[in-house]
């Protein structure tokens, strides 16, 4: 077996125990909210780090650089530059004005993060 094999057995098994275990703990659990799913989901609530590390993730696997679409430098420094002042301006704006709708801006953060993730630390 070669290591390509290990590491996608490996992979497969850690997807395949987290899905039994969300699912397990999802019905078989009387309290609510202790799924992965859920924890990741109020994690994601209370900081910008963790849909934007999703985003960077994103990015690194699927990035569009891989498939001939190529920035020059300074619009790959300008885009990471306006989407976080992007985030940061919606984020401050909908955690005071609409704290119930702030979950709006976790997409901006995931866009951001792929951004990075696809300029600044591609596979291809």
């Amino acid at each position: 077996m070669q290591w390509r094999e290990v590491t996608e057995v490996i992979l497969y098994a850690v997807a395949g125990l987290l899905i039994v275990y969300d699912v397990y703990v999802a019905f078989f659990n009387k309290e609510e909210g202790d799924t992965i799913s859920r924890r990741l989901r109020v994690a994601g609530r209370k900081t910008a780090a963790l849909p934007y590390s999703f985003g960077v993730l994103a990015g690194h696997f699927w990035s569009p650089v891989e498939f001939g679409f190529e920035l020059p430098l300074w619009g790959e420094l300008s885009m990471l530059v306006g989407g976080l002042v992007l985030s940061a301006f919606v984020h401050r704006g909908m955690r005071r004005q609409a704290p119930e709708l702030a979950l709006i801006t976790l997409p901006v953060y995931l866009l951001v993060g792929f951004w990075f993730g696809s300029f600044f630390w591609n596979l291809g």
